[in-house]
């Protein structure tokens, strides 16, 4: 009988320590560089110019579509697997933050699905609150460049949490792979 995951004591906390390591990890410092460098560089292009809803759309298709893949992956997590494989997942433990393997992986898809809702809330969000016309009405403006930053900021996260996610499912994808292959010839050597 597996480990009940939900008995695990402190749970929210080696939740959010879960989280604040992804927040400290080297793609969360890199995407506030990156957005840094092109938030500087957007306001001498004619980016300027474009209109909020040809910029908007893009966002919202692309957020919207890797929220729904970081769903369905989760989902995934939680059925595929099967009991025994979860039990024994759930029995690994994460000794730096103290968390088993299981609880890990759905931590850290959940929180990957979570930067693609904020990243589509903040672009409906804030198109709505500029409403139409170009990108930057008044360049130079500190507000403007605020703006910018953060959006930079969360496209680049969030296109760096989808990799983690497909990397993911490829690594996760491996394991099960292994672990039935070793099924399967244990399998036929007791046949034999």
């Amino acid at each position: 009988m597996p480990k009940q995951i939900s008995s695990e004591p402190n749970l929210l906390r080696a939740s959010i320590l879960r989280i604040s390591k992804d927040a400290i990890h080297r793609s969360f410092w890199a995407s506030v560089l990156i957005a840094l460098i092109f938030t500087f560089l957007f306001f001498n292009t004619p980016a300027v110019n474009f209109e909020i809803k040809d910029i908007t759309s893009l966002i919202i298709g692309y957020s919207s579509i890797s929220f729904g893949a970081c769903l369905t992956v989760l989902v995934l997590s939680l059925n595929i697997p099967g009991n025994d494989r979860i039990g024994r997942w759930a029995s690994h433990k994460n000794e730096n933050i103290k968390i088993n393997a299981y609880l890990d992986l759905v931590i850290g898809l959940a929180f990957s699905a979570l930067v693609q809702a904020i990243l589509l809330g903040y672009t409906l969000f804030s198109s709505l609150l500029q409403g139409p016309g170009p990108f930057i009405s008044k360049p130079g403006n500190s507000i403007d460049y605020l703006y910018i930053l953060l959006l930079i900021f969360l496209i680049n996260y969030s296109f760096t949490r989808i990799y983690i996610v497909l990397e993911t499912v490829w690594q996760v994808a491996q394991i099960i792979s292994a672990e039935e292959k070793l099924n399967f010839e244990a399998r036929n050597k007791d046949k034999i």
